[in-house]
């Protein structure tokens, strides 16, 4: 099961499907291309076009889903167990910017660094649609994954599991919780699902607050 949709209802995604070689994708023609053979095939025989398109598998460490024949047509990106350094991340944050129909966004056991995390509670809040986002397994020693939520005012689902998540950094998620609660909207109603299990979190005074209740003014 991905890391994003426990709890969460939302449409079929290729990226929740079981783990098969991806040897045929359509061409900017509408027409199936066999990578394995090098021709193309009976349109009347390929896979319903209307389908989300995926690169690579669960099994790779890079995988996208894209909507073919539209324009700015990434949907997901999924990383998981690949290493993203500097430079990695810098070029990602450029083409996450300018996805408008990316709504999902995975970084699974990629090893970020505090440094990292500020760059991307600067890039997330620009990705206008994103509103799925998990960073599981990101050990970060200055416990700051809270900055992610502080800025973003799209996102509907965080999960930050097997992160070695400490007091500290729930002390951080509060205070950027605060700041992110403030933005709430009836057209942005923001988060809601928070994964923060299998962490080191204790039951001690840095539990975080309920928010209070929203009131819509004139309502």
């Amino acid at each position: 099961m991905s890391p994003i949709t426990d709890n969460i209802t939302r449409g079929a995604s290729a990226l929740d499907t079981s783990s098969k070689k991806t040897e045929r994708l359509f061409t900017s023609k509408g027409r199936e291309k066999d990578y394995g053979k090098g021709k193309d095939n009976d349109p009347a025989s390929a896979q319903d076009p209307s389908a989300p398109l995926v690169e690579g598998t669960e099994t790779k460490p890079l995988q996208v889903v894209y909507e073919p024949f539209t324009q700015n047509r990434v949907k997901e990106v999924a990383v998981r167990g690949w290493i993203v350094d500097r430079p990695v991340l810098e070029a990602l944050q450029k083409c996450f910017v300018v996805a408008e129909k990316l709504t999902t966004l995975i970084l699974v056991d990629c090893g970020l660094k505090g440094s990292d995390m500020i760059l991307l509670s600067d890039v997330i809040p620009r990705i206008p649609n994103l509103e799925f986002l998990a960073l599981d397994g990101n050990f970060i020693s200055e416990q700051n994954h809270g900055l992610v939520l502080s800025k973003s005012s799209t996102l509907r689902s965080l999960t930050i599991r097997f992160a070695n998540l400490n007091d500290k950094a729930l002390q951080n998620l509060s205070s950027s919780w605060k700041t992110y609660s403030r933005e709430w909207s009836p057209d942005q109603p923001g988060l809601e699902y928070l994964d923060l299990s299998r962490n080191k979190i204790t039951d001690g005074d840095t539990a975080i607050q309920p928010v209070p209740d929203y009131t819509i003014p004139g309502g």
